[in-house]
């Protein structure tokens, strides 16, 4: 951002959560971070293009979670991570739910035939 600044250029990084929608479907949320809407994402992007951010935490208080995290070492990471069932988000879903991302997914990138691309 520092060396685009000089050009009329700010660069602003928007950093949510989990979003939901169904990329995260069949997941296990953690108890401690609940899932944000799209609408609060968007919401953030707006208001960033009005008043420029380098970083915009969605939803704001997270950013001092997001800033705690980082001064723990990847053992400290680890470890807090596992009390939030964050460890396993994506290695322990509902196969059934998860489906339909699934499927759309692989036909987006060609892997399987039958499904439209949208």
């Amino acid at each position: 951002a520092d060396e685009m600044a000089p050009h009329g250029v700010n660069v602003s990084v928007i950093m949510p959560p989990f979003t939901n929608t169904e990329l995260i479907s069949g997941t296990k949320s953690g108890g401690a971070i609940k899932p944000v809407e799209p609408e609060d994402i968007a919401a953030a992007i707006v208001k960033t293009l009005d008043k420029p951010k380098t970083h915009v935490s969605v939803p704001p208080p997270l950013r001092f979670t997001a800033q705690a995290a980082q001064m723990l070492p990847p053992k400290g990471r680890r470890a807090m991570n596992k009390a939030l069932g964050l460890d396993k988000v994506f290695l322990d879903f509902d196969v059934a739910k998860r489906k339909s991302y699934e499927d759309r997914a692989r036909a987006a990138q060609g892997v399987i035939e039958g499904a439209q691309k949208t």
